[in-house]
């Protein structure tokens, strides 16, 4: 398990001994409380791992080109990857088609901004699994459940108000810019694993603090520091670009980005 949690770390996917070992004692019984994998035998859990190892290299391969998935980072937890890797044991190792995976991929987003994990882990853990295992199609069961957690499903427009990069939206909103193949503002480098500090991905501020507050917002007021530094007032750029931009104005520098990469504020590429 050690070996497999530094593989998938040079892959980007950060996983540690207890996500693996729940992943494992839900493949092996399709439970998700680690008490009840005490009684399996040494050889039943050997052979159940080599099929985990098996899904979980097929995982961090496809979610990356399906999903727009490329690292834990993009996760608010990996426990939202056990339903996945309970379903492609059911059904022989493999999603059973192309619509199935795209349903598991719409549930996993909604999962993961509706935080599903984040309390009572195991009791809800419990119940999908259960319903991963009795339903030949059990996405939209897993989304009622989703739905009666948080009576909706859908991301509203409230939703967004105030919520700052810690929120699960943020990181969904950065999936969402790579789905649309969102490219940095200067240097053209796409907004994917960053390769050098100088392609680290960095939340730049649309509207810098240096012309918010003292001016508009106070910095001393809590909610007004959350609209400051809220999603909508977030742009994905590189270090690079990020650094070069530094603290001014977003009418000031339009330009200089048109002149190197025609185009960016007009088309949904750049973000």
């Amino acid at each position: 398990m050690k070996a497999k949690i530094d593989d998938l770390s040079r892959r980007h996917f950060c996983c540690d001994l207890t996500f693996l070992t729940r992943s494992l004692t839900a493949v092996v019984v399709k439970r998700a409380l680690f008490e009840t994998i005490h009684d399996q035998r040494r050889v039943a859990l050997e052979e159940e791992w080599a099929k985990l190892e098996s899904i979980l290299d097929y995982l961090v391969t496809i979610l990356p080109e399906r999903a727009y998935i490329h690292s834990t980072e993009n996760l608010n937890t990996s426990n939202v990857l056990t339903p996945l890797l309970v379903y492609r044991v059911e059904n022989g190792g493999k999603f059973p088609s192309d619509s199935a995976l795209r349903n598991a991929s719409h549930w996993l987003y909604a999962a993961h901004t509706w935080s599903r994990y984040a309390a009572q882990t195991d009791e809800r853990l419990e119940l999908d699994i259960s319903l991963l295992v009795k339903e030949s199609s059990p996405w939209e069961a897993l989304r009622n459940q989703i739905i009666d957690q948080r009576s909706q499903i859908q991301v509203k427009v409230d939703d967004l108000e105030g919520r700052g990069v810690r929120h699960p939206l943020y990181r969904m909103a950065f999936i969402l810019a790579k789905a649309h193949g969102a490219i940095d503002w200067s240097n053209g480098a796409p907004l994917v694993i960053p390769h050098g500090k100088s392609y680290q991905i960095h939340r730049h501020h649309i509207f810098p603090h240096s012309a918010l507050y003292g001016s508009t917002y106070d910095s001393d007021n809590h909610l007004q520091r959350k609209i400051v530094n809220e999603i909508a007032n977030r742009a994905f750029l590189t270090a690079d670009t990020n650094l070069r931009i530094s603290d001014r104005l977003p009418e000031e520098y339009p330009p200089e980005v048109e002149e190197r990469c025609p185009g960016p504020f007009r088309s949904s590429s750049y973000l």
